[in-house]
């Protein structure tokens, strides 16, 4: 009796079976159609031939320093900083010079700024009226007003931001609120600041602080 194809289980199923991994009842079930089926119970049989002649062969075990040469093999990638380093040293490496003329060239283009300066400041300091400390001064009120100019352009950029507008609407509903409400407030926030510097300091800056650390261990 070779019973109907469509319900023969699959060979999944049948190794599970001979490996006993199958549940209590699946294997009931199972069983019962070995009882009727040829076909079946030829292919449990190979199932355990094959997995008695493979108990037969030798095992061998890894040697003792096996996990480190498969782990000196194995290439992480390097972080992205380095990756950039290489590249723009690559680059670099293009553009520099290869010849000896070539990299004289290079320095006196390069030290053409600092010369065209140095002569500069003696032309300077070669007039009667210009001294050191009239330079200092020209460059300290210069560079002030600089700062200044640029600071108060950076002050206005941000005063007309959507930050800028939402912050002002906060703190006049604040206000608007009354005194009681905006120190409920404050204190509110006062409160998680201690509370969440607690934490921190309970956890990452006590010495005796507990950590759950997770390491990764590789089994060969």
């Amino acid at each position: 009796m070779t019973g109907d194809p469509m319900l023969h289980p699959n060979p999944e199923r049948l190794q599970g079976y001979v490996e006993e991994t199958l549940a209590a009842a699946e294997r009931a079930v199972l069983e019962s159609h070995l009882l009727g089926c040829d076909t079946c119970r030829n292919e449990v049989e190979e199932f355990r031939s094959l997995f008695a002649a493979l108990s037969t062969l030798p095992q061998f075990a890894p040697s003792v320093h096996f996990a480190d040469h498969v782990m000196a093999s194995v290439k992480l990638p390097d972080p992205w900083y380095v990756r950039a380093l290489a590249k723009t040293g690559d680059r670099l490496a293009v553009l520099a010079p290869r010849t000896t003329r070539g990299w004289a060239f290079a320095t006196a283009f390069l030290a053409l700024p600092f010369a065209l300066f140095g002569a500069l400041a003696t032309w300077l300091l070669s007039k009667p009226y210009m001294t050191p400390s009239n330079m200092f001064a020209f460059v300290v009120h210069r560079g002030s007003e600089l700062l200044g100019s640029a600071t108060q352009a950076v002050l206005a950029y941000l005063l007309q931001t959507d930050v800028a507008l939402y912050l002002a609407g906060q703190f006049e509903a604040i206000t608007a609120a009354g005194v009681g409400t905006a120190g409920a407030l404050l204190a509110g926030v006062a409160v998680a600041t201690a509370g969440s510097s607690w934490i921190l300091y309970q956890n990452l800056f006590r010495a005796n602080a507990h950590r759950n650390e997770h390491y990764v261990s590789y089994s060969f």
